[in-house]
């Protein structure tokens, strides 16, 4: 209450709790901890009382299929992982291949997480042939075969023989 002696008593409402239990308060409320009831470890807590996960980062070594599609042969991956962090994916990824003549070649691998709502991925591809030195490997696309999403790799070198595929890329799922 607040007022002064002989004057109506004024009340004013900072809280109301209803007989289900649920509470409203007029300022914020500050709390050394809040906990969903059947919340997980794994979850966000959004505004309007739902739980997510999306946001939530994992990452992993995996290993893609490969396809040797043109001017490729006997490839095998050296190294793959990525980090998811919600719906953004990065793929790392060094692929040692066989290009097998000069001229257009391209090599393509699978995606650790499928979409139907990819549409395109963006990074960096480069070629180290078993002289040492890296060249830019052309263009990095998206593609889809059969339900399945994969990266393509397309090189455009003079060279042919061993040579290890590597680089960075990321999409939206």
């Amino acid at each position: 209450p607040s007022g002064t002696s002989g004057a109506a008593t004024t009340w004013t409402t900072w809280a109301t709790i209803s007989n289900s239990g649920a509470a409203t308060f007029s300022s914020s409320v500050t709390a050394s901890s809040l906990i969903k009831s059947g919340g997980t470890s794994s979850q966000y807590l959004m505004a309007d009382g739902s739980v997510t996960t999306t946001g939530t980062s994992t990452s992993a070594v995996y290993t893609p299929t490969t396809y040797n599609t043109t001017n490729f042969t006997s490839s095998s991956q050296v190294s793959c992982m990525y980090q998811r962090i919600g719906d953004i994916v990065t793929v790392y990824y060094r692929i040692s291949a066989t290009k097998t003549s000069s001229g257009a070649s391209e090599l393509q691998f699978d995606l650790p997480f499928s979409s139907a709502n990819i549409t395109s991925i963006t990074g960096t591809a480069l070629a180290e042939f078993n002289t040492g030195v890296s060249v830019p490997a052309g263009m990095l696309f998206y593609s889809s075969s059969s339900g399945t999403n994969r990266a393509r790799i397309l090189l455009y070198t003079a060279s042919s023989g061993s040579v290890t595929l590597y680089g960075s890329f990321s999409y939206y799922l």
